[in-house]
């Protein structure tokens, strides 16, 4: 088998394989930071008070790792997808099942490391006598430590994304005119997933930056505008993303229906080989009569 060959089949297994599981255990995550969203959402507009303070916390914590998990997560997608087109022989054994399992642990952990604190960290209300309601203030202690991390992860982790969005657009301009088979439109959905995350994370990363500075004492009215639309626009990064997972990827759904498939048809088996079973056993006791 020549080099083109095999780079041919390289591509067509690329084409195949597209690490739903990858997009799914990250889409898990999404979900839970939607879900999480909505509770201060909810929280922070119905004054639920101090009798609610852990569920918001807990809220509040669990928005921290799916934020930094999704932003790598991102990452892993670009970085597939670069291997993908500009890397096609090594495509198979860098993206190998043990190897994807063992990033997304540290991942997982890593990310949640990073908040762990903000469980110990209790909120402070205020009450307001006017309206007769609790107003959440912030927390006892400050988390700027956590803040400057995330903001230095996600800007890190979405430049190295636009990086290697830049260079897989090159590889598959030059594979188009080499006419090679590269699963174009799979590149194309989940490069533009990611474009969309990197634009919708430079939010988040200035948000990190300016409530830094607000914890400091200083409102610019930058600043301001940011933490207002916080909630919106961190429910709207969560959301996007679990939607494009469940909608727009069709290896996710393809593994849905592999999952399906593999269950209903051993029901099925399992009715006919009873049946066939009845059958010989009733033809044994016909015979020996």
């Amino acid at each position: 088998m020549n080099y083109s060959s095999f780079k041919h089949n390289s591509y067509l297994h690329v084409k195949r394989t597209d690490h739903c599981g990858e997009r799914a255990k990250n889409g898990v995550f999404d979900i839970v930071g939607v879900f999480s969203v909505l509770w201060m959402s909810v929280d922070i507009g119905c004054h639920f008070g101090p009798n609610f303070e852990l569920a918001l916390r807990t809220a509040s914590y669990l928005s921290g790792p799916c934020r930094l998990i999704h932003v790598i997560g991102c990452f892993l997608m670009a970085l597939n997808r670069y291997t993908a087109v500009c890397l096609p022989i090594r495509h198979k054994s860098l993206w190998s099942l043990p190897i994807v399992n063992r990033v997304l642990f540290v991942e997982v952990i890593v990310s949640h490391a990073i908040y762990l604190e903000l469980l110990v960290i209790k909120l402070s209300y205020h009450y307001n006598h006017v309206d007769g309601v609790f107003l959440w203030t912030g927390r006892t202690r400050s988390i700027i430590n956590q803040r400057i991390v995330t903001a230095v992860v996600v800007t890190t982790f979405m430049s190295a994304s636009a990086v290697l969005i830049i260079r897989t657009a090159c590889g598959m301009r030059n594979a188009l005119k080499s006419n090679e088979d590269i699963g174009m439109w799979t590149h194309v959905k989940l490069l533009s997933m990611t474009a969309v995350d990197c634009i919708l994370s430079v939010h988040a990363s200035a948000y990190c930056v300016c409530a830094a500075y607000m914890e400091r004492g200083a409102y610019p009215p930058f600043c301001t505008f940011l933490a207002k639309s916080y909630l919106e626009s961190t429910l709207l990064y969560f959301t996007l993303n679990a939607l494009s997972i469940c909608v727009v990827s069709r290896s996710f759904r393809g593994e849905v229906r592999k999952i399906y498939k593999s269950w209903v048809p051993c029901k099925r088996l399992s009715k006919r080989q009873s049946s066939s079973l009845f059958t010989l056993q009733t033809k044994n006791i016909v015979c020996k009569f």
